[in-house]
């Protein structure tokens, strides 16, 4: 932001350290007292000119994407994301994932302040896009369950000014996020809406910056409403689009997500050949975060179909993946997963120590989705332990849960508790402790 160098800088902040004027929390980091804050931000207006704060925006902004940049393509290896952002500038390079993540985690108030900063000033799309860029490099930070509030309150704020500026390309980016942190709050129907239009736009445009992605986006949130048939035709389409534009990764992510769908029309042999290529392909490319999403729903194919060892397996190995590099959604959604398996096996105290860790982490990250689904399997496990009163208490959440969200889940999860007799036989209290509610 300044326009110097590192050495330069760090001899202005070490500097400013010494006065009291900033804090160095840890070594190489750096931040104002909250009053000295409060007081430059008044000051700004007549300390500076409106064309350097511009400028120095900007290049924040730039190194901001760069390192963003570097984060999505190690988190998304192979994506066509990170090659078609419009990066100026430099920034920090990462080694690993994990690292990757834990710099986005480190760094998300001031990403999200930095592109609110842009989209309450920016007059005209070569302003505003940079932010635009921006919100779609963070997307690996939505796994993290971090900043769900954040990314809805930035994309918003783009979304209007772009919108106000008839600014097409800041339009589609910052809807794609918002169809995201949408989908990931079961808003399917809103989802769906803003990945209609951003595939409209970016036909229009011609721009593959989240072709690719927004078709599988809409793909999964058209199957998760249960409209099967439909969204095996728009993975169809996503996949005629990454092989035109020689994408193996983006093949393997929709050979992975559509074999839900596969299992959705009762072919299994279909789901479990889709799944086991999709492996494959990101196996041999070597990516570590595509293989594990593979294992993922290769793991429920095989769940579904009774090889519940084989499930266990996959499951456990990108569970190991996503708990280190702190994608805190996918773990949530393993561990539901792992428990489900556990349930088909009979191995209850298994399924219900799953289940409470998947609990924990929906709530921790407020993914009222994920606590319904969490919620459902600990019922299920707690009955097979033939702890009848906690099991309904937990189905009897998880219903009202799915009710409020619109989720199809809710008449599946009313059926079950209607068969479930008000005192079942076998029941006892005294298992009722193994969950806290």
């Amino acid at each position: 932001m300044l326009a110097a160098d590192a050495f330069e800088t760090e001899e202005v902040l070490e500097s400013l350290v010494d006065a009291s004027l900033l804090e160095a929390p840890a070594p190489g980091r750096y931040r104002f007292h909250d009053l000295l804050k409060l007081f430059a931000r008044r000051t700004l207006d007549r300390t500076e000119r409106p064309q350097a704060r511009t400028m120095a925006l900007r290049r924040l902004l730039g190194f901001y994407l760069a390192s963003a940049q570097s984060a999505h393509a190690l988190a998304y290896e192979g994506s066509m994301i990170s090659a078609n952002l419009v990066v100026v500038g430099t920034g920090r390079t990462f080694s690993t994932v994990d690292e990757a993540v834990a710099w986005l985690i480190a760094e998300g108030d001031s990403l999200f302040a930095t592109i609110s900063q842009a989209a309450s000033c920016a007059r005209t799309p070569e302003h505003l896009l940079p932010a635009a860029d921006l919100l779609v490099a963070m997307e690996p930070l939505l796994e993290s369950g971090t900043h769900t509030r954040e990314f809805d309150q930035s994309t918003r704020a783009v979304l209007a000014a772009a919108r106000k500026n008839g600014d097409q390309g800041s339009e589609l980016r910052s809807r794609y996020v918002l169809g995201r942190v949408l989908f990931a709050a079961n808003r399917l129907k809103e989802a769906e809406e803003h990945f209609r239009i951003v595939h409209e736009l970016s036909v229009a445009r011609r721009e593959k910056v989240v072709t690719g992605e927004v078709l599988n986006a809409l793909a999964v949130v058209v199957g998760r409403q249960r409209r099967h048939t439909e969204a095996l035709g728009l993975f169809d389409e996503a996949m005629r689009f990454y092989r035109d534009n020689d994408v193996p990764a983006g093949e393997a992510l929709v050979l992975s997500y559509s074999a839900r769908d596969h299992l959705g029309l009762g072919r299994p042999d279909d789901a479990i050949a889709a799944a086991e290529k999709g492996l494959a392909i990101f196996t041999e490319m070597g990516s570590g975060a595509g293989t594990a999403r593979a294992r993922y729903h290769l793991g429920i194919v095989l769940s579904r179909v009774g090889r519940l060892t084989e499930a266990v397996h996959h499951h456990a190995e990108c569970l190991a993946f996503f708990r280190a590099s702190k994608q805190r959604v996918w773990e949530q959604r393993v561990c539901s997963r792992l428990a489900e398996t556990f349930i088909a096996a009979e191995r209850y105290p298994d399924a219900v120590r799953h289940a409470e860790e998947a609990l924990v982490v929906s709530r921790d990250i407020g993914h009222p989705y994920g606590e319904a689904l969490s919620l459902t399997v600990l019922g299920k496990a707690l009955r097979g332990l033939g702890s009848t009163t906690r099991s309904r208490d937990c189905l009897r959440r998880a219903f009202e849960i799915f009710t409020r969200l619109g989720a199809p889940e809710a008449g599946d999860l009313k059926v079950l508790l209607d068969s479930i007799p008000a005192d079942e036989p076998g029941s006892r209290s005294g298992a009722d402790s193994v969950v806290e509610s």
